[in-house]
């Protein structure tokens, strides 16, 4: 990257989307190792077959492969139930983390200095933006969402949240290369020949967006403007989320929005 490029970042700034890039190059990886397994059980163990197969599977997204795996496993004998067990833990472990590599991956639309808290209590003590401010670097999130009922969505996350949920995926690299030593080995070798079936990996919790319901960010968009509200007020006056777009664009401390060469100089 040369002197004159845009999306220059200086200091900790650069742990955002480094952290987002490792988790698109381990996702990726992960996805291989997936679609790797698939093949060697459409092929049935068979390098012959497996060219047969690889054309049908190739172009999958993880969807297909986590359903098609899930339906090779239900068609191993009721022997192998360690195998099928190892598969479908697999396929639970891949729907879990999609969830929160697509938040990521798709939500994160800046790096901010600080982030905000916009927690129930935050918000109902109409704490000021610069008492609610954390110390960052942060992932912004920034999403709306109109699918039968309007949504608003405005989160922070931070390098640890990254590294955490790479390091997450790393471990679940080295248990589905396991793993596909197992379902070759299924094919290839008696049972008591065959490498040990990998341990499966502690489960994440189910990833949860804030959830924005407080009555302020919550009112009905049809509905009249509580007692004391102006026309223009998007919020109570000293309420976070209300200064929140005159902050981003005159304080120092909400500064930067890394895009492009007009903010190099920022720390």
């Amino acid at each position: 990257m040369d002197e004159n490029s845009n999306f220059v970042m200086t200091g900790d700034h650069r742990d955002i989307p480094l952290g987002l890039g490792m988790l698109v190059i381990v996702w990726n990886a992960c996805e291989l190792s997936l679609r790797e397994s698939l093949s060697w059980l459409g092929a049935k163990g068979s390098p012959e077959h497996l060219r047969v197969a690889e054309p049908l599977i190739s172009e999958l997204g993880s969807v297909g492969i986590t359903q098609a795996l899930s339906c090779y496993a239900n068609e191993l004998p009721e022997e192998e139930e360690s195998l099928t067990s190892a598969i479908l833990h697999a396929v639970k472990v891949v729907e879990i983390c999609r969830t929160y590599r697509n938040y990521y991956v798709h939500g994160i639309s800046g790096v901010t200095k600080y982030g905000i808290d916009f927690s129930p209590e935050a918000i109902a003590a109409d704490i000021p933006v610069h008492e609610a401010m954390t110390m960052g670097p942060f992932g912004n999130v920034y999403l709306k969402s109109a699918k039968g009922k309007r949504k608003f969505l405005l989160d922070f996350v931070s390098a640890d949240d990254l590294i955490s949920f790479n390091n997450y995926l790393a471990d679940f690299h080295v248990y589905l290369n396991g793993l596909q030593t197992a379902i070759i080995q299924y094919f290839r070798k008696p049972k008591e020949q065959r490498q040990p079936i990998p341990d499966p990996l502690c489960m994440l919790k189910p990833h949860q967006k804030p959830s924005f319901d407080h009555m302020k960010i919550g009112r009905k968009a049809l509905a009249p403007w509580p007692l004391g509200w102006s026309d223009d007020d998007l919020l109570p006056g000293n309420h976070a989320i209300g200064k929140l777009a005159g902050q981003m664009e005159t304080s120092d401390a909400a500064r930067p929005f890394y895009r492009g060469s007009d903010h190099r100089r920022a720390a």
